[in-house]
């Protein structure tokens, strides 16, 4: 899981944002929202323009690197932040991981999405992967079964992680068992906003056309089921043949083809129910996603938050504008993350009183409750 992660000089990020999940408070409600001392589910609120959105694609900064998948290089057209120096100026990452009991934490410097300038990975505090591309292409790496590896990069558009696990066969070491669940984690990771139907980080989904994904899952019962647990009343059928099939909402003797007939908070469930099919099958490590709710009502982004909280053993992030998400009866305190000038943390880092189960949340947010500067 995603236990910390830092950033700056990226895009909005002049100075140092954290996002730190790893020291959740010991509230005895919904203990499901924590696993191993790691918050796993989370609600970012923030005004616009502080980089909710941001974050998101500074969080999967990582799978452009890690993965062979394709990222839409449009989403990092504006890289660096502007007021950076024009010749030393660059984005700096940092992730810290909790796989079964070890730590890993990944660092590194790019100046634009596909060049890097250094790189470090370190396994329960011991250094084990090092470049830095300022003085050379080489880079030292203490993996069991590299050491016959040329340790040379000269393309400074590869991470030098991922030549070491393209290139090599390595044991069963602790240390390459740890390195292995890393670029599992990340190929894993999925990002996508409600707002596009096609804007999505993630492995490709099988079509290009997501309803084709439900009908050839044979899911279709189960997408109905799911409308209509979220209140909207559909009588749903398939009708076509081959690639022409297409889900239609039946009424009565008539049929209509459901894209054309839904509405856009409609259109936006049914791409949050495509992604879905993957979180349940458990191809999902990492979720975020951006503006979640903007179509919904505010008592279907309260469904939405319940059904992602009861999939374990996912770990997910979304940003919101939506106030009445900030309840007790959904989340803990430490769940909930505002963003401001001041930096991301949980409401009870942003509190001297002790937040408990019976308090309004939504409440004390719009009173400005939450608006204290922490103690340094």
């Amino acid at each position: 899981m995603l236990k910390k992660f830092k950033v700056k000089g990226f895009t909005s990020f002049k100075d140092e944002l954290t996002f730190d999940l790893s020291s959740p408070n010991a509230y005895a409600f919904h203990p499901e929202c924590v696993n191993n001392g790691i918050v796993r589910s989370v609600v970012i609120h923030g005004k616009n323009g502080v980089g909710k959105s941001n974050l998101g694609l500074a969080i999967f900064d990582i799978f452009e690197q890690l993965t062979d998948f394709k990222v839409d290089d449009s989403l990092y057209r504006t890289y660096l932040n502007a007021e950076l120096p024009d010749d030393t100026g660059m984005a700096e990452f940092e992730y810290t991981f909790g796989f079964e009991g070890n730590e890993v934490v990944y660092s590194y410097g790019k100046t634009s999405l596909h060049d890097f300038v250094y790189e470090c990975l370190s396994i329960n505090g011991n250094e084990i992967i090092s470049s830095d591309r300022r003085s050379g292409n080489t880079f030292t790496c203490k993996l069991p079964g590299t050491e016959t590896l040329r340790n040379t990069v000269s393309d400074n558009s590869i991470s030098v992680l991922k030549y070491i696990k393209a290139n090599t066969e390595r044991d069963n070491s602790t240390e390459n068992k740890v390195f292995d669940s890393l670029f599992e984690f990340v190929s894993r990771m999925l990002y996508f906003k409600c707002l596009h139907f096609n804007t999505y980080i993630a492995e490709p989904p099988k079509n290009n056309n997501f309803l084709s994904d439900i009908i050839e899952a044979d899911k279709v019962g189960e997408f109905e089921t799911f409308l209509r647990d979220c209140g909207i009343e559909c009588n749903l059928g398939v009708e076509g043949e081959g690639k022409r099939r297409t889900i239609v909402n039946i009424y009565g003797s008539k049929a209509y083809p459901l894209s054309e007939v839904w509405s856009t908070g409609t259109n936006s469930l049914s791409l949050f129910f495509c992604w879905t099919m993957r979180m349940l099958a458990g191809k999902v490590s990492f979720l975020f996603i951006d503006e979640f709710d903007a179509f919904y009502h505010y008592s279907l982004s309260r469904t939405v938050i319940r059904y992602l909280r009861n999939i374990p053993p996912l770990q997910f992030a979304v940003t919101t504008h939506n106030p009445a998400t900030i309840s007790t009866s959904l989340l803990r305190p430490d769940c909930y993350f505002i963003m401001d000038k001041s930096g991301l943390l949980p409401l009870s880092a942003r509190t001297d009183r002790e937040l408990r189960e019976a308090h309004n949340l939504e409440k004390m947010y719009k009173a400005n409750a939450f608006t204290m500067i922490p103690h340094e």
